[in-house]
């Protein structure tokens, strides 16, 4: 099995985009400037893509 991305619903989409890429390295591949911010990042290597949203009808887990 291949994991191309996995995408995670979180709160504040803009602050985890820029802790992801100031503390794990990862790099902005799209970003959505207005709701629901959605941001696919990548790993260096290009195999690993993250995406962050914020959805709010989505339960957003604790």
């Amino acid at each position: 099995m291949k994991l191309e991305h996995f995408a995670l619903n979180v709160e504040d989409p803009v602050g985890m985009a820029s802790w992801y890429t100031q503390y794990l390295g990862m790099r902005v591949v799209r970003q959505q400037k207005e709701a629901p911010f959605t941001t696919f990042m990548a790993d260096d290597s290009g195999r690993i893509m993250v995406e962050i949203y914020l959805n709010p009808a989505d339960e957003v887990p604790a």
